[in-house]
């Protein structure tokens, strides 16, 4: 009965067209054949999410590290010279929650803090040799599922799943990426 009342909750009778729509998604546009289609993207894209992180997940936990310690790894790889109010801002954390991560990946050798040569109060993050080797291994399987993906579909359909992709992302998000050295 709970799920009964929390989906009631979500959704509503579109009763001039007899079907029922997410709330948010009926204010739009979107023809009902799109909506399902933006309903089958989210699902398709939770289970990506998913498996990409599974990829990664058997190395990080025998290092008793979690996926927070990898979006850090692959930030701060990515980013040399991010401040970690750069990582909590884009990561969109606490302090808090970046803070023991980021000791641990500092005391066991992958990323190392470097005071600013313009201001000595800021400290530069960037990754050591250790911490490199382990972002390729994170990242072999992830690629290579992306790479088999990319082949399945076609270098027209990859331009426009990149277009897609970039079209989510928030302004902020967008210059972090352009000033990606990945």
């Amino acid at each position: 009965m709970g799920s009964e009342v929390a989906d009631r909750k979500l959704r509503m009778v579109n009763t001039r067209k007899g079907n029922i729509e997410p709330k948010r998604l009926k204010r739009t546009t979107l023809k009902t054949g799109d909506i399902q289609e933006v309903q089958r993207a989210l699902e398709l894209f939770l289970f990506a999410h998913l498996n990409l992180a599974a990829d990664a997940e058997a190395e990080l936990a025998s290092l008793g590290f979690h996926r927070t310690h990898h979006r850090i790894l692959y930030l701060v790889a990515g980013h040399p010279g991010a401040s970690v109010g750069d990582l909590i801002n884009t990561l969109r954390l606490t302090p808090q929650a970046v803070q023991s991560p980021m000791r641990q990946l500092n005391d066991k050798g992958y990323v190392e803090q470097r005071y600013s040569s313009v201001d000595r109060r800021k400290r530069r993050l960037f990754i050591t040799p250790k911490g490199e080797a382990l972002v390729a291994r994170l990242s072999s399987r992830q690629h290579g599922r992306l790479e088999e993906a990319f082949d399945l579909a076609g270098a027209t359909a990859v331009k426009g799943f990149l277009k897609v992709m970039e079209s989510m992302l928030s302004e902020e998000d967008r210059d972090f990426v352009e000033r990606s050295s990945i």
